[in-house]
C-alpha cells in the first residue's frame, strides 16, 4: 500500500489534476481494489481523483494505491516505486517555477520515488510453537504418567 501525498508548495490554489504511478515490474494492479485508478496503454497507472479539489497554499492531500505482487524464492529484495504529478492547473494559468509535470525527471519536487523491501516468511514461526506446544504437552502428559504410577501408589 502506497500512500502519496500531495503538498502545494506555492503561493497560488492549484489543482492536481492526474497523478501517474510508474508501477514497478513484477507488481499487479487491480483495479477492484484501486477504484480511483486506471492502467494506461503505456503500462503506467493513472488516477485523476484530485482534479475537482482545489489544493490551499501550504495544504496537503493524500491518496492510496495498492499493489501486489506474487512472491517466489528468486522475486524477494528491494522494489522501488515512483510516482508524480503529471497535469497541475491553477485560475491564473501560472506554471509550476521549479518542476515541469510528468517529465518523470528526478530530483524535481513533483516526483517522489518509494523503496520496499520484500521478504518471504517460510512458516518457521509456527512451526516451532507447534513444537513447543507439543513438547509442553508431552512434558505433562508424562508428568501425569509418573504421579499416578509412582507417587499415587506409596499414598
Amino acid at each position: 500500500e502506497y500512500n502519496i501525498t500531495i503538498k502545494n508548495e506555492g503561493k497560488v490554489a492549484g489543482y492536481a489534476e492526474e497523478i501517474v504511478d510508474y508501477m514497478p515490474e513484477d507488481m499487479v494492479f487491480s483495479s477492484e481494489i484501486n477504484t480511483n485508478w486506471y492502467l494506461g496503454s503505456d503500462g503506467n497507472l493513472y488516477t485523476t481523483s484530485l482534479a475537482n479539489t482545489l489544493i490551499q497554499p501550504g495544504e496537503t492531500k493524500t491518496i492510496t494505491l495498492v499493489l501486489s505482487r506474487r512472491m517466489t524464492g528468486e522475486n524477494t529484495g528491494t522494489v522501488v516505486n515512483t510516482a508524480e504529478i503529471s497535469k497541475t492547473y491553477n485560475e491564473y494559468g501560472l506554471k509550476d517555477g521549479d518542476s515541469t509535470p510528468g517529465n518523470r525527471k528526478d530530483g524535481e519536487d513533483d516526483i517522489s520515488t518509494a523503496t520496499t523491501l520484500l521478504a518471504m516468511s517460510t512458516g518457521k514461526e509456527v512451526a516451532s510453537f507447534i513444537g513447543i506446544t507439543l513438547g509442553v504437552i508431552a512434558i505433562i502428559g508424562l508428568a501425569v504418567f509418573v504421579i499416578k504410577k509412582y507417587v499415587i501408589k506409596r499414598i
